[in-house]
């Protein structure tokens, strides 16, 4: 999850939704269903090129067509790309003591901007299918729970902050595996759908690419264990992103945080909360008096 050298902008590109003469709230129902119904990684084509270029944020503007016309509805994606980092021990050895992981080192920096869930619980489904073979599946799935549980121990703002759906159920939040780039590269993406106005956050998929070999780690430690990516590390950081936080600044100072751009393989860091991911939990979703 390494961020960009080049400056962060928004692309915006026009998604085309075909809408029957249907209610504006309507088609906030079909988002839903059809983020939690597609099967493969279709991304349009701005955003494969934000991903050539290393850009990890990309804002994309929904319209709808009625009667043949394209117009602009009250929706939009954004999309978070998290990229391979490369191991860099200066910051491995100054950030993470490797003798003491009760002190990884920590930061109180985090990055939010108004976008955010509002109605809970958010309903998820996980499909583990094509996961790196030789992965006992549900100690995959554990691991994701992981994730989950980190930020919802955190921060109950609701009796569940997050639900598994029920079987016939859609969920409003999608996690599985598929092709994204290959190996090396783009390691991990979620997107969000929004309301412009309101930057309610409504649907969500997060995809981890087939194309990167994945593991369970048994355990927890400031350095890395392998050559392999840390399912509940990775899982934690993205689903930070679901919840709306953005990467801190890419700075050595804040290499201990959850949602800290690099990663490398191994690391198993990002399974805990720093205190900048706290408090972007606390800033976003503050608790109820």
């Amino acid at each position: 999850m390494q961020t960009s050298k080049h400056p962060l902008f928004s692309i915006l590109l026009f998604l085309v939704i075909p809408v029957f003469g249907c209610a504006e709230p309507d088609l906030e129902t079909q988002l839903i269903e059809q983020n939690a119904q597609e099967q493969q990684v279709l991304l349009p084509p701005e955003v494969l090129a934000a991903m050539e270029a290393g850009i990890d944020e990309v804002e994309v503007p929904i319209n709808i067509s009625e009667k043949g016309l394209a117009k602009p509805s009250e929706f939009s994606k954004i999309y978070f790309i998290d990229y391979v980092g490369h191991s860099d021990e200066s910051v491995v050895e100054k950030a993470r003591p490797p003798a003491d992981t009760a002190n990884c080192g920590t930061s109180s920096a985090y990055n939010v901007k108004k976008h955010k869930w509002k109605e809970f619980p958010i309903t998820y489904s996980i499909n583990t299918e094509n996961l790196t073979a030789g992965v006992d599946l549900v100690a995959a799935k554990e691991a994701l729970l992981n994730g989950f549980n980190a930020l919802e121990l955190e921060r109950k703002i609701a009796e569940n902050f997050f639900l598994e759906a029920k079987e016939g159920e859609t969920p409003k939040l999608t996690v599985r595996w598929a092709p994204i780039d290959g190996a090396g590269r783009v390691l991990a993406l979620a997107e969000n759908s929004f309301n412009n106005k309101t930057k309610i956050i409504f649907s969500s998929r997060l995809i981890f690419d087939t194309g990167d070999t994945w593991k369970v780690f048994s355990s927890f430690d400031c350095k890395s264990q392998g050559s392999e990516f840390d399912i509940a590390s990775i899982a934690t950081h993205e689903i930070g992103h679901v919840l709306g936080f953005l990467h801190p600044p890419n700075t050595k100072k804040n290499a201990s945080l959850t949602m800290y751009a690099s990663t490398s393989a191994g690391e198993t860091l990002k399974r805990t909360l720093d205190k900048g991911d706290k408090l972007a939990l606390a800033k976003l979703y503050p608790k109820r008096k």
